[in-house]
């Protein structure tokens, strides 16, 4: 009962742990990761989760964020991940564009996950070190990022859907790159 007061909602299963701030760490810790995922507008803390999910298991050395417009490390994006933001090496910058230009001047490959790409995902593999950018569901790589990137990369679609969600693609393009 006392549990269901402090943490309304339910879902404690009778157990609750109380934690610090999670550990951040610089982009720069990043630079010897042969691919990192930054994510570009990605608000939704599940589809947040799900992309660290896949890109912990699938072996990403780590993930870049912006400190606004992105899902906070919360409950729900771990729950989402299923525990695996605990295993991630997430930075957290100020701005993403800012961010891809330094990852860029540090000699890094930067390739948009967009619809309208000109590189096969099947070729993500040849461009390392790997900075894959995943923009946001619906208004997908914000311009200045697109701009940034050295390359569009894109899913070809087979079926009658012209597209997947965020967190899908993404897993896709990091198992690409990862293979």
């Amino acid at each position: 009962e006392h549990l269901g007061k402090r943490f309304p909602g339910g879902g404690s299963q009778g157990i609750a742990a109380e934690v610090g701030p999670y550990p951040f760490v610089e982009v720069g810790t990043l630079a010897e990761s042969p691919v990192i995922v930054i994510l570009d507008g990605i608000e939704d803390p599940h589809k947040f989760g799900a992309i660290v999910r896949a890109g912990v298991a699938l072996g990403v050395g780590g993930f870049v964020i912006a400190q606004q417009r992105s899902a906070p490390v919360s409950a729900a994006a771990n729950k989402a991940s299923a525990g695996a933001i605990e295993h991630a090496r997430i930075a957290k910058v100020g701005g993403i564009p800012q961010a891809l230009a330094n990852l860029k001047r540090d000699g890094r490959w930067l390739i948009g996950l967009a619809m309208a790409g000109d590189i096969p995902v099947a070729k993500l593999r040849e461009y390392r070190p790997l900075g894959l950018v995943i923009g946001a569901e619906g208004e997908g790589l914000h311009r200045l990022a697109a701009e940034r990137c050295d390359g569009l990369c894109s899913i070809k679609m087979h079926g009658p859907l012209e597209s997947l969600n965020a967190a899908t693609a993404a897993a896709i393009a990091i198992h690409a790159a990862l293979a």
